[in-house]
């Protein structure tokens, strides 16, 4: 899926998508696209919310993936456009 930083309809689907393919949690998944739903009722991007819970679940899990610099400068990007 091709991310355009600024739609929040482009972020949220992406990170839909991102969460489905990477969280092994049934429950952490389920919580993530939660907020998510709730940001699509706002039309934003709550990326706060759903940044901390993801660490939080990469915690608990020891899920420490994160090891291409595209991806880490993805979530940069998106919590400067969005927090």
């Amino acid at each position: 899926m091709n991310l355009e930083i600024e739609s929040y309809e482009s972020v949220l689907g992406f990170l839909e998508e991102y969460f489905s393919s990477r969280v092994s949690s049934e429950y952490y998944l389920q919580e993530l696209l939660i907020l998510i739903e709730g940001s699509r009722e706002k039309r934003t991007v709550t990326i706060r919310p759903i940044h901390e819970l993801f660490t939080k679940y990469r915690k608990e899990y020891r899920d420490f993936s994160i090891t291409s610099p595209k991806e880490i400068r993805m979530w940069t990007d998106l919590l400067d456009v969005w927090q």
